[in-house]
């Protein structure tokens, strides 16, 4: 999903006239160079991708892995990247951003060099909190950030976010399969399906600006949508936001991204006109390369939110939708009392797996407060 995302921001990126006819460009859209990611203190994160072409088909694996990526300073200062994954993550230990200094990212792919312009690290105001919002009961819950800056220009933000939650089914059976092996589940011990954890992270640009303002305020800026039947408000959610002040150019440039995203449709929209970012080719100054790398001091604000709890109404009851005999279609044979019945007893999977369909892991959190496994 995230290489079919950023395959999406490339091409999109490049969007603004549209033409009647199949232009020159379409040859030239794939295999541009897609960065994504800011040079930031403690640990910068770059991510690469190449585009395709629109009239080809996507495929897996445009992520690139095999590039030179360093970040330098203008004072001599080489910032080497200490591993790579294999979704294309570049992952550079910088310690802190010297204010005195500036910093572009350097890449070497496919035989070429890219760079992005010289800049200075801005300073990031820090996140005043991190709260729950819903305005009446039946509508979803929004988690939203405020913060604010004393400078009295406008100040110019982009967020980005991890998040973590732990759920359990409704019901918990005795017996089952877990990975595709019959086991007799036990609650204190990894060895049910009733308790698991699920993860996920920000995808869409979370953009704002106080330019229109007549304070410099960010309050309650909503960054998630959670329907009050999810998992997220079953038990406890942990959130770990990223707050960034960026650059009117680089704001510019997402705004006019995320529009083109929202107003495209669909990826096999017509070819639109340049849009540049601060990223170019030194072997080829006529090549495109998409995104924006600012400079730019993180700040962070993490928390647990056990207060969520209050907000989840079900939508399914699982005790109705028990069945004996023959089992649907999306359904499991279900063990309440450690040993077989007859006949035979199911339930919905969703009522007794936690893992079904990618729905939550096993994979608790070494940090995680609770007891449960």
């Amino acid at each position: 999903m995230k290489r079919l995302y950023m395959y999406i921001t490339g091409l999109l990126t490049l969007m603004g006239c549209i033409s009647d006819y199949e232009p020159d460009i379409v040859n030239q859209i794939g295999g541009l160079l897609v960065v994504d990611g800011f040079i930031t203190n403690d640990t910068t994160r770059i991510r690469l991708s190449h585009s395709v072409r629109m009239l080809d088909e996507f495929e897996e694996g445009e992520s690139i892995t095999d590039a030179n990526v360093f970040v330098e300073s203008d004072k001599g200062a080489v910032f080497e990247t200490l591993n790579v994954s294999k979704d294309g993550v570049y992952t550079i230990p910088m310690g802190e951003l010297n204010p005195a200094y500036k910093y572009r990212l350097s890449i070497n792919w496919n035989n070429k060099e890219y760079k992005s312009e010289y800049l200075n690290p801005l300073d990031t105001p820090v996140i005043d909190s991190i709260s729950v919002e819903s305005s009446a009961s039946e509508t979803p819950v929004y988690i939203c950030v405020t913060t604010h800056d004393n400078k009295v220009e406008p100040t110019y933000y982009k967020w980005t976010y991890q998040e973590i939650w732990e759920f359990h089914v409704d019901l918990f059976a005795n017996a089952g399969f877990l990975d595709d092996k019959f086991t007799l589940f036990q609650k204190h011990t990894s060895k049910n399906t009733y308790y698991c954890w699920g993860r996920d992270s920000s995808k869409a640009m979370l953009l704002e600006s106080t330019n229109k303002l007549t304070v410099n305020l960010i309050y309650k800026r909503k960054l998630i949508e959670i329907p009050r039947d999810h998992d997220k408000l079953t038990m406890l959610y942990y959130i770990d936001v990223k707050q960034n002040r960026i650059r009117k150019e680089a704001y510019d440039y997402f705004v006019n991204l995320q529009r083109n995203i929202e107003q495209a449709g669909s990826i096999f929209s017509p070819i639109p006109s340049e849009r540049r970012g601060n990223i170019s080719c030194v072997s080829d100054p006529k090549e495109w390369v998409i995104g924006y790398v600012d400079v730019t001091n993180t700040t962070i604000m993490k928390r647990f939110m056990p207060e969520l709890r209050d907000f989840y109404e079900t939508s399914y009851d699982c005790a109705k939708n028990i069945l004996t005999g023959i089992a649907p279609d999306g359904y499991t044979y279900y063990i309440y009392n450690g040993s077989p019945t007859t006949p035979n007893i199911y339930a919905p999977f969703r009522c007794v797996d936690c893992t079904h369909d990618g729905r939550g892991t096993k994979n608790k959190p070494s940090w995680w407060p609770t007891d449960h496994y």
